[in-house]
């Protein structure tokens, strides 16, 4: 690794900075790296740091039904796999319903996209939700945060 490369510590250290709530997920994997990770996120710079000199490769889970002191979020999980096309999806829905916040995309490793929301209380999380290839990810939920990697592919904060 290059001194220069940001490490996945650095990562989760400046989700939590901005609010997010944070538990370590197993390298390459989306399972979580510790038990009760809903109830064992967290913001705290002493616990991740501990967290990631114990799995230093360790992804960067972001627990959606937290955000900041008293707010959730809601992320839009738009899928572009299994012969589902959410970005179509989500363009049928702006034409009936209007334009989506955008503040906060993440471009998974499969070329699909998160569009993080924030909200006053958690959702219902599920799978095609708002149609095919929507799901939602907030209540009890959680999904791997900008830094991440995937068989070599990253998870990249795109705005």
């Amino acid at each position: 690794m290059l001194k220069s490369e940001i490490q996945k510590v650095d990562h989760a250290l400046a989700l939590a900075i901005k609010g997010f709530w944070i538990f370590p997920v197993k390298p390459n994997s989306k399972k979580p790296a510790i038990d009760q990770w809903n109830k064992r996120a967290t913001r705290d710079e002493t616990q991740i740091r501990h967290w990631w000199r114990q799995w230093p490769e360790a992804n960067i889970g972001i627990f959606t039904e937290r955000y900041d002191k008293h707010k959730a979020l809601i992320v839009l999980d738009i899928d572009v796999k299994n012969g589902k096309d959410g970005f179509q999806t989500m363009r049928e829905l702006e034409i009936k319903r209007g334009l989506l916040p955008t503040e906060y995309l993440v471009r998974t490793p499969s070329g699909g996209l998160h569009v993080y929301l924030i909200a006053e209380k958690p959702a219902a999380s599920g799978v095609d939700v708002l149609g095919s290839g929507i799901d939602i990810r907030s209540r009890g939920g959680y999904v791997l945060g900008p830094g991440s990697t995937i068989n070599g592919k990253k998870y990249k904060i795109e705005r």
